[in-house]
């Protein structure tokens, strides 16, 4: 009758699955009898999906065959029991994996591993390790002025009018310059989730005692 593609939306994410709530649809308008899938887990890894498919099943008599895991009878007080533990070894499953990342990123940043690639920071290429001199002068003159007393509203001022734009390419605000000077990766540190866990490999563009100071 079909075949309904989700890529790279993962049934445990909560996004919005539009060929998956396209396959119910048709499920419940009778268009379809049977749903086939590699593995149940790829159909559902949430007890409330999980129930609205059994609510599904049992209001328009659909069947389940699944490649890796057989048949699943949903009509059945056995099979809903069989299909509620795979989809709680499924859930545990992407659980324990997260669990296992967050801790090896953590692993990494303490160690002194180099920050993931992704939104660079100013002052930084986006390596996150290559010092941007022109830009690392504008942090460090920044730092002087607010050490020194000057408002975080004058020195955004001057930014903005000397055409200086942050990372993202936008005007400076009192926050982004605020976080930017503020930032333990400025003075060579490593932090994980805004908490610092031991030196960085990057050098460092500001001195530690006006840091400090700010």
């Amino acid at each position: 009758a079909g075949v309904y593609v989700d890529n790279d939306i993962s049934a445990s994410s909560g996004k919005a699955r539009p060929e998956y709530e396209r396959l119910l649809r048709d499920v419940q308008a009778r268009r379809i009898h049977v749903i086939v899938c590699w593995h149940p887990d790829r159909l559902y890894r949430r007890t409330l999906e999980l129930e609205r498919i059994i609510t599904l099943a049992e209001q328009s008599a659909v069947s389940f065959a699944t490649v890796q895991a057989g048949d699943l009878d949903l009509s059945t007080a056995g099979g809903r029991m069989v299909a509620r533990m795979l989809g709680a070894a499924a859930r545990g499953e992407v659980e324990l994996k997260g669990e296992r990342q967050r801790a090896a990123a953590r692993a990494r940043a303490t160690s002194g591993g180099a920050y993931p690639a992704g939104m660079r920071c100013f002052g930084y290429a986006p390596d996150n390790l290559t010092v941007i001199e022109s830009e690392a002068a504008v942090v460090r003159e920044a730092a002087r002025r607010l050490a020194a007393g000057e408002s975080l509203r004058s020195v955004v001022n001057d930014l903005n009018a000397r055409g200086i734009t942050t990372s993202t390419g936008r005007p400076w605000s009192a926050n982004t310059i605020k976080a930017t000077v503020l930032n333990p990766r400025m003075i060579g540190k490593r932090t994980y989730k805004g908490e610092v866990v031991g030196d960085g490999p990057q050098p460092p563009i500001l001195d530690p005692e006006v840091h400090e100071r700010l």
